[in-house]
């Protein structure tokens, strides 16, 4: 009996786990194509290096506040662009400094 107690436990458990990690994989964005039209229009780049626009050179995807990203992470999401990653090393008109 306490086998089978144990197993009810687990069950529960281990369903919402899988089913967390297939929804994580399932939200996670795709790379952001610099040619997609928003993208154009806000002139980003996924090297920031390139831009004839940027004028602080230290001012990158990654440390803009709109990047919500993980630090060291090459890609991760931007509130501008709903579903998809930005290259933390690129860079847009739209940059503002990351607070702090």
């Amino acid at each position: 009996m306490r086998h089978g107690a144990d197993g009810l436990i687990a069950i529960p458990i281990a369903i919402p786990v899988a089913l967390g990690l297939g929804a994580r994989s399932a939200l996670a964005g795709k790379q952001l194509d610099a040619a997609d039209p928003t993208a154009q229009a806000l002139g980003y780049v996924h090297d920031a290096t390139t831009s004839d626009k940027r004028t602080d050179t230290s001012a990158t995807c990654g440390k803009c506040q709109l990047y919500t990203g993980s630090d060291g992470t090459e890609w991760g999401p931007c509130a501008l662009f709903p579903g998809k990653d930005v290259n933390a090393a690129g860079w847009c008109t739209a940059w503002v400094a990351k607070a702090g």
